[in-house]
């Protein structure tokens, strides 16, 4: 099961709608036939394979069925748009990454110069 007293399908129901998407458009995307897309979305509990192969169909990581962006950016004290900056970031090459984290880095320290100007 995903979160506690919620069932695997449940969880499934509510990323396809938060999609758009209805048992027919999840049977599309992962090739798999619409009858076991239904077992899935009735199911209490979903083996990681078809997880998996859930997961890749919605462009999303193995990770985000079990915890959501929300939940994350409460745990790293972040909004979940800082989230989404943060994993754009990520999937730039390194130096874009090292040049972009400079910036902020020189953007933040101006910020709080004026923070502690206004404060005296």
């Amino acid at each position: 099961m995903g979160k506690k007293g919620i069932s695997d399908g449940d969880k499934l129901k509510t990323m396809m709608k938060d999609l758009g998407w209805k048992q027919i458009d999840l049977a599309r995307n992962t090739g798999i036939p619409p009858v076991q897309i239904n077992r899935w979305v009735n199911s209490s509990h979903l083996d990681t394979g078809a997880i998996n192969i859930i997961m890749e169909s919605m462009n999303k990581e193995l990770w985000e069925f079990f915890i959501s962006k929300k939940e994350i950016a409460e745990l790293c004290n972040i909004t979940p748009v800082m989230l989404d900056i943060a994993r754009l970031i990520e999937k730039l090459p390194n130096d874009f990454q090292e040049k972009i984290l400079n910036i902020i880095d020189s953007v933040l320290d101006g910020f709080a110069h004026l923070l502690k100007s206004k404060r005296r």
